[in-house]
């Protein structure tokens, strides 16, 4: 069984301006875990900063973590070869996430589509407080 380590649990307000320093925390924590140069890495630090991004910005336009007071919690955890991120949103207004096919004419609908595309694993279990949307990506 692996060993899975904390390298971080952040709370960040529900405004979609905290996407930006959401997603350069949870880099910052993955190149401090790998104990390499960043440039070394950049391909894995690329695809977790980018899933980040994604699976928040999900969680403020689809949940109530986007309304006024809400916020966003990400934990940060890796294994000896794996980075797990986990995005726990205050409540989903719909559904829980899922891959939709984007429409190439549109500007947004890509994120779980990214999500799928790029992560070793995915999903999402939503429970009476909210949703954690997870994935996983080796390193």
């Amino acid at each position: 069984m692996a060993t899975v380590q904390l390298l971080g649990d952040f709370t960040f307000p529900g405004k979609v301006d905290e996407v930006s320093p959401a997603r350069r925390t949870v880099r910052r924590a993955a190149a401090a875990h790998l104990k390499v140069p960043e440039r070394s890495q950049r391909t894995v630090l690329d695809t977790v900063e980018l899933l980040t991004c994604e699976v928040i910005t999900n969680a403020l336009r689809h949940t109530v973590s986007g309304l006024d007071g809400g916020e966003v919690r990400v934990r940060m955890l890796a294994t000896e070869d794996t980075f797990r991120v986990e995005v726990l949103d205050q409540g989903a207004i719909g559904s829980i996430p899922e891959i939709c096919a984007p429409d190439p004419m549109s500007e947004c609908g890509r994120g779980m589509f990214l999500v799928e595309a790029l992560a070793k694993e995915w999903g999402a279990i939503r429970n009476r407080t909210g949703t954690r949307t997870w994935f996983e990506v080796p390193f």
